[in-house]
C-alpha cells in the first residue's frame, strides 16, 4: 500500500520505529509512504509528521525536509535529503548519500556517507565506516573497526580501535597536526 501525504517544501518526519529495512529518497514531490498496509502507521501534528512501521518502509520525501528516526531494525538507505539528519539507534548497515548534516548516536553495523553537504557526527559505530565528500565538519567518537575518510573539507576527529585509511589532500601554508 502507499499513501501520499501533502507537506510544505522542508516539513520535519519523525519515524518512532522501522523494525525492517527503510528507504529515503529526497524529491521534488510531497511526502510518499510505501509499505504493507497494516504495517505502518501515520499521524500528522502541524508541520511534523510521525511514522512508524512493523516491517519494511520506503519514503520519497522532500529534498529539503528534516528527518529523525528513533530506531531501524534493519538496513537503511537514504539518498538526496538536504535537511538536518538526526538518527538515534540503526541495527542493521547505514548508508548515506547526498545529504545535508548528520548526526548518529549508534549504529550497530557498517556505516558510509558519501556526498554530505553538512557536519557529521557519530556517537558510536560497531562497523566499519566510510566517508567520503563531507563539506563541513567530521567528529567520530567512536568506530569499534576500520575506518576510510577521503574528501573531507572541514576539520576531523576520530576514535578509531580497528585500522584507518585516511586520503588527504594538503593545501600549500596551511598547518596540520
Amino acid at each position: 500500500m502507499s499513501k501520499t501525504i501533502s507537506v510544505g517544501k522542508s516539513p520535519r518526519i519523525i519515524v518512532d520505529v522501522v523494525d525492517g529495512d527503510l528507504s529515503v529518497v529526497g524529491w521534488d514531490g510531497d511526502l510518499l509512504i510505501r509499505g504493507d498496509d497494516d504495517e505502518f502507521r501515520v499521524e500528522e501534528k502541524g508541520e511534523e509528521i510521525f511514522l512508524s512501521c512493523d516491517g519494511d518502509m520506503s519514503l520519497r520525501v522532500p529534498k529539503d525536509a528534516s528527518l529523525q528516526l528513533k530506531k531501524a531494525g534493519g538496513d537503511i538507505a537514504i539518498r538526496g535529503v538536504q535537511g538536518v539528519l538526526q538518527l538515534t539507534e540503526v541495527d542493521g548497515d547505514l548508508s548515506i548519500r547526498d545529504a545535508g548534516s548528520v548526526s548518529l548516536d549508534m549504529v550497530h553495523s557498517d556505516f558510509s556517507i558519501r556526498g554530505s553537504k553538512g557536519d557529521l557526527f557519530v556517537k558510536n559505530a560497531e562497523g566499519d565506516v566510510s566517508i567520503r565528500g563531507v563539506e563541513g565538519n567530521v567528529n567520530l567518537e567512536m568506530v569499534a573497526d576500520d575506518l576510510a575518510l577521503r574528501g573531507v573539507h572541514g576539520n576531523v576527529k576520530v576514535n578509531v580501535g580497528g585500522d584507518v585509511i585516511v586520503y588527504l589532500t594538503p593545501k600549500a601554508d596551511e598547518t596540520y597536526s
